[in-house]
């Protein structure tokens, strides 16, 4: 649970919702990671791609469409979708930190129009009794510690167009000219960025004499 609580905080650093999931096998000597990743719903533009879901995925497709020797963490309890994922690839166990409860509770207090927190209230243990197929479900587990997650990194996000205008409004230290440059942080916060993006666009500079508008031509043809 404690890697998902470090996926999940990745996910918040690029501008994602702060969830996180493992998937481990079970083995003689105890459970190996297979998979860990964080929620990518904001950044890939798809409101179902949750993190839960995507792991699961991911790992059938190495391991085969049943997993009966598999646990999933995850930071925040699955939602209907991702339960009933978990019925269809049979999974052996899940284990969750916060629970769709807690995310509504948060959500109706500080859910903001970027961060709304919505909350899907069908307990996944009702989706695993419907399914016909019994999974031994943890909820609770670091619960304070996922808790913390729902304001990690708390930021306002930023849309294509004023994150621009903030680089140009604001030149980087030490830049000559106005030089801007693209900070791997920022990039993640860039809808659709990804870290292999990131890591190359690190190195390319935009001058403040470009217009707005061809600076968004810009990085939209570099994603």
């Amino acid at each position: 649970m404690e890697l998902a609580v470090s996926e999940a905080k990745r996910a918040g650093d690029r501008g994602d919702y702060p969830i996180g999931a493992v998937i481990t096998r079970l083995t003689g000597r105890g459970e190996v990671v297979i998979a860990s990743a964080g929620n990518r719903v904001k950044t890939s533009g798809s409101s179902i791609k949750h993190v839960e879901l995507e792991t699961l995925k991911y790992v059938s497709s190495g391991y085969g469409r049943y997993l009966p020797d598999f646990v999933l963490y995850s930071t925040h309890e699955p939602c209907a979708m991702c339960a009933g994922a978990c019925v269809w690839s049979r999974i052996g166990a899940v284990v969750y930190g916060v629970s769709q409860e807690d995310i509504a509770a948060f959500g109706r207090k500080r859910g903001t129009e970027d961060y709304k927190w919505r909350a899907c209230l069908i307990p996944c243990r009702l989706v695993f009794e419907k399914g016909n197929h019994h999974i031994p479900v943890t909820g609770g587990f670091l619960r304070k510690e996922c808790q913390k997650l729902f304001t990690y990194g708390d930021r306002a996000s930023v849309t294509d167009a004023n994150w621009i205008s903030q680089l140009l409004l604001h030149p980087m230290p030490g830049s000559s000219g106005g030089n801007l440059r693209i900070e791997r942080s920022m990039w993640h916060c860039f809808p659709g960025g990804t870290a292999g993006t990131a890591a190359w666009i690190d190195t390319v500079w935009f001058y403040r004499s470009y217009s707005l508008h061809t600076l968004l031509s810009i990085t939209h043809s570099l994603r």
